[in-house]
């Protein structure tokens, strides 16, 4: 029997949305359209190469989001799915 799992109590920290877009620009408009609903964004790897990430990265954290990183690519992914298989 397993042990029930912790839950948070408000709706906007049960959900973490992916900032899988092309641009910084995009990320804002998901940011800004989900912004009383969620509280955690994680952000994607070629996010962090573009122009305007720091900003991006600040304007979350003024909004006191919750920021979590991918640091691998898709083909780090496959690689490694391949290794474990």
């Amino acid at each position: 029997m397993s042990s029930p799992r912790d839950v948070p109590e408000r709706i906007e920290d049960r959900l973490i949305v992916a900032l899988d877009v092309p641009s910084i620009k995009e990320a804002r408009i998901l940011v800004d359209k989900l912004d009383a609903i969620v509280s955690f964004f994680k952000i994607e790897l070629w996010l962090e190469f573009a122009a305007g990430f720091d900003a991006l990265i600040e304007d979350l954290l003024r909004r006191n989001k919750k920021i979590g990183a991918v640091l691998c690519s898709k083909r780090h992914y496959e690689a490694v799915g391949r290794e474990t298989n």
